[in-house]
């Protein structure tokens, strides 16, 4: 080797070839997901998804006022079970209606004229699971009038759609992951959420479309307080419409847009506040991923069985519905769930004593995705196990920002607040933390 090959492989060594190593490697970090950056192009969905319904409110004006005159006339709302979570999520919540569901009719002798004025509501967040067609053809046949919710261009709905007289469309087709990720597959689902909101809107606008006509329907009052249990009893199946309560007639559109808005806000405060509490969360989760073990999420509530460790959430989690309070589930929960697990708890004010002492059981090591309570150190009169704050030194807390109490909206001349956010926030907190995990899981492209 001649002197000159000499001094540049000396200069390439010390110069040249670090050079290169660490282009390729801020290359490399520039590609990497952000912490933070998925879950917030989740939360920037939430608003377009808001904006979304927001836009369609003339329609879902009209359709409530349909569903308004059919229950004047002695008709009630349907939900016809189809294995799907939108059904779930409007039945039997605390701001929503008492008179929902063939089981939760106003009065059980309705005439054969009153049961054709009734209003069948089902929704599809993925492909159908269970075969309905014939069930739904069947109740068009005794003039019941089938609104749909659901990916109008999903293929598998196509005769659905058809049966239906009226649809709102969440805007997808066969997919409906909504965040791209480094390796360009997508993840984060958005089905659920605009069918959510179609359904909190529609009930906004049917109980506004019925206050116009001078009624005002019996709206459930939150069990989280005692007296909203003996709010229930009073009306459950005892009355059609209020007696003792005037409510002034409502606007087109005003109650829905301020459910929009509120959503749009706990979205906002969602971003700002919990995203340190979300990555902290997604660490614990990949970390436990790297050990050979996945996640073990403990859901509660009416929807979250359909979402929670769902589609490619399955890849790092496993999810059981679990309410302390039914031990049928408490018992699965005990035998099924590993001793020492980590789990992600998807709940909703604080939890109680009965879950901690689960928990405590099997050693587990838990995440909470809760809300404050108002009631720490109480009895449920519902559960009979006393309410507890999430515990100061859980490993995480994200808190979903609702109030305690659920309902969210003020309506004039009526005692308590009215539609809830509680089933949207779990929704939307659970997907920060998914797509957060699918977005740090995938491979980032070579430069």
């Amino acid at each position: 080797m001649n002197e000159l090959e000499s001094s540049v492989n000396f200069f390439s060594a010390l110069i040249v070839r670090p050079l290169v190593c660490l282009l390729v490697c801020v290359t490399a970090w520039a590609d990497a997901p952000v912490p933070g950056d998925s879950a917030r192009a989740y939360l920037a969905f939430v608003n377009r998804a808001c904006d979304r319904v927001e836009a369609d409110l003339p329609k879902i004006t009209r359709v409530a006022e349909i569903a308004a005159d059919r229950h004047i006339k002695g008709g009630i709302l349907r939900l016809p079970w189809n294995h799907q979570g939108l059904q779930d999520e409007l039945w039997g919540r605390s701001g929503g209606l008492i008179h929902i569901g063939t089981r939760r009719p106003h009065k059980r002798d309705r005439s054969a004229e009153e049961k054709a004025q009734d209003v069948a509501i089902i929704g599809w967040q993925r492909a159908p699971v269970a075969h309905k067609l014939n069930e739904l053809k069947q109740l068009k046949s005794e003039g019941i009038y089938i609104i749909g919710f659901g990916p109008w261009a999903l293929p598998e709905l196509t005769e659905y759609v058809d049966v239906c007289d009226a649809w709102f469309d969440s805007g997808f087709g066969t997919d409906d992951r909504v965040v791209k990720l480094a390796d360009g597959s997508r993840a984060g689902r958005g089905n659920m959420l605009v069918d959510m909101l179609y359904g909190w809107a529609f009930t906004a606008e049917y109980i506004a479309a019925l206050t116009r006509r001078g009624k005002m329907p019996p709206v459930w009052q939150a069990y989280l307080y005692d007296e909203g249990i003996a709010w229930g009893n009073k009306y459950f199946r005892k009355v059609q419409f209020h007696n003792d309560i005037e409510v002034p007639p409502q606007p087109a559109g005003d109650l829905s847009k301020r459910y929009l808005t509120h959503i749009r806000a706990l979205g906002d405060k969602f971003g700002r506040e919990q995203m340190a509490n979300t990555n902290k969360a997604v660490d614990l989760i990949l970390a436990e991923r790297r050990e050979g073990r996945k996640t073990f999420c403990a859901s509660m509530g009416h929807a979250p069985w359909t979402f929670v460790c769902a589609d490619e959430g399955k890849a790092w989690g496993t999810n059981v519905d679990i309410h302390s309070n039914l031990p049928r589930q408490v018992a699965s929960y005990m035998r099924d769930s590993p001793d020492g697990a980590l789990v992600l708890h998807v709940g909703y004010y604080g939890t109680d004593a009965k879950a901690l002492e689960i928990f405590s059981s099997k050693q587990q090591r838990v995440m909470y995705i809760s809300a404050n309570t108002e009631r720490a150190g109480e009895t449920s009169l519902l559960t009979g196990f006393v309410i507890r704050a999430v515990p100061e030194d859980a490993l995480v807390y994200i808190n979903m920002g609702i109030a305690f109490g659920d309902a969210s909206i003020e309506l004039e001349g009526y005692p308590h607040r009215i539609l809830p956010p509680s089933g949207v926030m779990q929704l939307v907190a659970y997907q920060c933390v998914n797509v957060e995990v699918l977005s740090r899981m995938v491979p980032v492209p070579a430069p």
